[in-house]
């Protein structure tokens, strides 16, 4: 009796783990495998008006609110995702290169500025303020050296603002600390050749990018770091090869950035940066095995992302954190900014204005 009464609780038992194994994998379903490619998600905004030069920069405050600039000397605006832009500011003797709002009403534009040998302007105002969301601008008061040009705008709060320039020199860095009532720039000519774009990760702490030396065949990619807010800087990071400079920055997460490298010449290696703590150390990895045109670079989540840069080509992707890359020929041609919101939107900009729409729940 008693052997009767141990094996059917034993069977018992196994019934029902067995329905409880069943359930939890009803319950459970295996995630859906990863695509093998996300660049069919971006999209050119056919309405934005411009059809010559390229588009520098791109700064959208909200998903539906931004701005555009382009190359030709206009800023357009759009309040509905790119569906719709209107020109307001334009100063055809001027070549826009960077553009930042701290929020809905407050923006600066910033200029490549006189004499650079491969980007012309005859505009001698390198920075422009607005105080009513675009509609009119005015030149911003610098104290201290004046700057050639400016390259990068970031905002790091609503009061601080920095941004550097620029492309082939001379290297200057500026920054406000009351939202652009009071500008001060300080000259890094010793510390850089070239600076394209800031990265402050809170206001004492940043780094900046561009090359060691004003002409790009001996120029090395070069990082520079501040931890007083910009008073000071130092070497970080200085590449292995010459003729080449850094020239874009993000971080998709707190711990993960990559930089973009623009070789400059034919030969040797195409890598880009990636770094796995903060921007304190860097790695050069290779994305490319021929000569690609590379300034673009951005990055949806840790492991999704974009190369690009070329303007009779189109990006490279990867999906794994840069280990390995694609070509993608049929996205974007001359790409130079992304921003994202999130892992299911996104904007770039280039030769054409792009948006990317994931309508899922997200990257997986």
């Amino acid at each position: 009796m008693n052997l009767r009464i141990s094996v059917l609780i034993i069977a018992i038992f196994f019934i029902f783990s067995c329905n409880r194994r069943v359930k939890n994998a009803i319950a459970e379903p295996s995630p859906k495998p990863r695509p093998s490619s996300y660049s069919k998600y971006w999209k050119e905004l056919t309405n934005f008006p411009e059809t010559t030069g390229r588009n520098d920069d791109i700064c959208f405050i909200t998903p539906d609110k931004g701005w555009a600039i382009n190359n030709q000397g206009r800023l357009y605006k759009t309040e509905n995702g790119g569906e719709t832009w209107r020109l307001q500011f334009q100063k055809e003797d001027s070549f826009f290169r960077t553009v930042v709002f701290a929020d809905s009403l407050n923006g600066w534009l910033g200029t490549i500025g006189l004499d650079e040998k491969d980007l012309y302007s005859s505009d001698s105002i390198i920075l422009y303020e607005t105080r009513d969301g675009g509609e009119h601008w005015k030149p911003s008061k610098i104290a201290g050296a004046y700057p050639t040009g400016l390259c990068g705008l970031q905002k790091v709060n609503e009061k601080v603002i920095v941004g550097c320039g620029r492309v082939r020199g001379p290297s200057y860095f500026v920054k406000t600390m009351d939202q652009g009532k009071t500008w001060t720039s300080l000259d890094l000519s010793d510390k850089a050749g070239s600076l394209i774009v800031p990265h402050f990760f809170d206001e004492q702490n940043g780094i900046m990018i561009g090359g060691t030396t004003r002409d790009k065949e001996n120029s090395k990619a070069l990082i520079l770091s501040t931890a007083d807010g910009g008073a000071t800087w130092k070497k970080l990071f200085e590449s292995s090869q010459t003729g080449e400079y850094c020239w874009k920055i993000v971080f998709p997460s707190e711990n993960i950035g990559y930089v973009s490298i623009q070789r400059n010449i034919d030969d040797g290696n195409f890598h880009f940066l990636k770094t796995e703590d903060k921007g304190k150390s860097w790695i050069e990895m290779e994305y490319a095995k021929r000569h690609y045109f590379t300034q673009g670079i951005g990055f949806v989540n840790e492991d999704v992302g974009w190369i690009g840069g070329s303007s009779s080509y189109g990006t490279y992707e990867t999906i794994d954190g840069g280990k390995s890359w694609k070509s993608v020929p049929e996205f974007g041609k001359g790409l130079n900014k992304f921003q994202f919101f999130g892992d299911t939107l996104g904007y770039a900009t280039g030769k054409k204005i792009y948006k990317f729409e994931l309508k899922e729940k997200g990257i997986q």
